[in-house]
């Protein structure tokens, strides 16, 4: 289940797996594939939410604002108002033990989360060799 950072990027690249699509002005820092995480961008507020547990990989997004996300609705009820500094309150289960865990994130500046998503990427490139993953 480990990958290495070159294949998250490359399966990953789409905007449609993004939640920062072109259109949106704010995001919470996470890549997802359907509802679940598949990476977290460090910096994010995802990695550091307002009140809970940060976000991790593999864990899954339940509820947003208590709707109930699918694959279909979870960018539109992610993006939200889509005002920097809006509250979105997400339910949940975590990868780890299951449990079902109310994560409250701040939006974020798309520009921002890009710009420390790419720095993260870069340096993981740089000082990482192709063999090594990450969990």
């Amino acid at each position: 289940q480990n990958q290495n950072i070159g294949e998250i990027r490359r399966k990953y690249a789409s905007a449609n797996n993004c939640v920062n699509l072109s259109s949106s002005k704010t995001t919470v820092g996470m890549i997802l594939d359907g509802c679940t995480a598949v990476f977290v961008v460090p910096g994010s507020p995802a990695f550091k939410p307002m009140s809970g547990n940060m976000v991790m990989k593999n864990d899954e997004i339940m509820l947003v604002d208590g709707a109930p996300a699918t694959k279909d609705n979870i960018v539109t009820l992610l993006r939200g108002s889509d005002d920097i500094g809006g509250v979105v309150n997400l339910h949940v289960r975590r990868a780890l033990d299951g449990d079902i865990e109310i994560v409250q994130l701040v939006r974020e500046s798309v520009v921002k989360v890009a710009q420390a998503k790419d720095l993260y990427m870069a340096v993981s490139t740089h000082t990482h060799t192709h063999t090594h993953t990450h969990t």
